[in-house]
């Protein structure tokens, strides 16, 4: 090997060793440069996640806020509904009472101020015969129609 190295001249090995520097330049620069595109590969992706991210963090946000004014208007037209329903019923309630005082019946027991709460337990009849009975009794002058009922009833129940 040295007697190689001893036949070539000094221009041979200052070309040799240019062509060996330059060598090792152009693989230093190749790496460099694909290092390079990583990195800007690199921070791209990083940009494009953080935009996505913050584009979907807003939809998100829209969704929860469009939901909850659902749920808001749900809420409160559930509340309107309950408080009418209420007022119906305690309507409802007044004009029964006014009705039984009116006709000589029995009052209903409850308490007039809370209607649809009763002071007392329901009466609980035996049969549905002594039960429609009964209200054939409350009805007075409806009693025609309540026969009529009775009968329709125990037309469909019974067949």
């Amino acid at each position: 090997m040295l007697a190689l190295l001893s036949s070539l001249g000094i221009k041979d090995a200052v070309y040799g060793f240019l062509i060996i520097a330059l060598g090792s330049f152009l693989v230093y620069e190749r790496a460099h440069l694909i290092n390079e595109g990583k990195a800007d590969v690199e921070r791209a992706l990083a940009a494009s996640t953080a935009k996505l991210t913050a584009a979907n963090n807003a939809a998100l946000a829209k969704q929860a806020a469009d939901d909850a004014a659902a749920i808001t208007a749900l809420e409160s037209s559930y509340a309107n509904a309950l408080k009418a329903s209420d007022a119906n019923a305690s309507a409802l309630a007044v004009r029964l009472r006014n009705y039984l005082a009116g006709s000589g019946k029995a009052a209903l027991s409850g308490n007039p101020a809370a209607p649809g709460k009763p002071d007392a337990a329901p009466i609980i009849s035996g049969s549905v015969g002594a039960a429609l009975g009964s209200v054939i009794t409350a009805a007075g002058d409806d009693a025609e129609q309540v026969i009529a009922l009775q009968q329709y009833i125990t037309a469909v129940c019974h067949d």
